[in-house]
């Protein structure tokens, strides 16, 4: 692991015209409703305004139900956004995000974000153009939660007209990881106007490891741990 990410002053510039959506405050993705992450009220003291909540994990029952037990309720009354993501894997899987999304959005009153997880399956079975189809029409903004390095073969153009991108800031598992402009940089050249990062927190990942100056997530809440949001505090 890099002693330090590294982020020099062109990952600092602010996109222009300023972005207005969600990602402009600082978040956290939640994997499991029953993962420790029930003290939202922990998370928002540390900073976290928004919260994008996992669809489906093997290890509970992968309905968005699961989310009502305490946290979405929770995140709700604190006045914080909450989004559905999903790693997905065909089409199959985004149109049940979209599902989600737009059931949560019905209840909100206003349409609200929702985060595809799109990886190494956009090389072949679910290009960003199948993703977009299968979003088409949905009015809220479409936020792509996605590898550091943008892979060169992929046309990510499709996805970059419909919102922004959020780096894995994952020095634990890449080296990509470590040359963040490098990364933001390349997120630009594929299309993005508006490029945001997600820090790891599992593996022995560290908030000294990053700026948290920076608007940021933090990949997973689950890894940060109940107890320990204070280290993570943008407050």
């Amino acid at each position: 692991m890099s002693p330090h990410v590294k982020i020099d002053a062109d990952a600092r510039r602010p996109s222009k015209p300023a972005y207005a959506g969600v990602l402009r405050s600082n978040g956290a993705w939640l994997r499991n409703p029953r993962g420790g992450v029930e003290d939202v009220a922990e998370m928002a003291a540390a900073g976290r305004r928004w919260l994008g909540l996992n669809m489906h994990e093997p290890d509970w029952t992968p309905k968005p139900a699961s989310w009502e037990y305490a946290v979405r309720p929770r995140a709700l009354r604190l006045g914080l956004t909450v989004f559905p993501w999903l790693r997905v894997y065909d089409r199959s899987d985004v149109r049940a995000l979209r599902d989600v999304a737009e059931r949560w959005s019905e209840q909100a009153g206003r349409a609200l974000p929702v985060a595809p997880n799109l990886e190494v399956e956009a090389h072949d079975r679910l290009p960003p153009a199948a993703v977009c189809e299968e979003l088409d029409g949905y009015e809220g903004e479409v936020i792509t939660f996605t590898v550091a390095f943008l892979y060169r073969a992929v046309d990510w153009q499709p996805l970059a007209e419909r919102g922004a991108v959020v780096l894995e800031i994952f020095p634990a598992e890449s080296e990509d990881s470590t040359r963040v402009a490098g990364c933001v940089a390349r997120a630009h050249e594929a299309g993005f106007r508006d490029v945001f990062l997600c820090y790891g927190a599992y593996a022995g990942q560290t908030p000294d490891l990053y700026d948290l100056a920076l608007p940021h997530s933090v990949y997973t809440g689950d890894d940060v741990g109940a107890g320990n949001w204070r280290r993570w505090s943008t407050t």
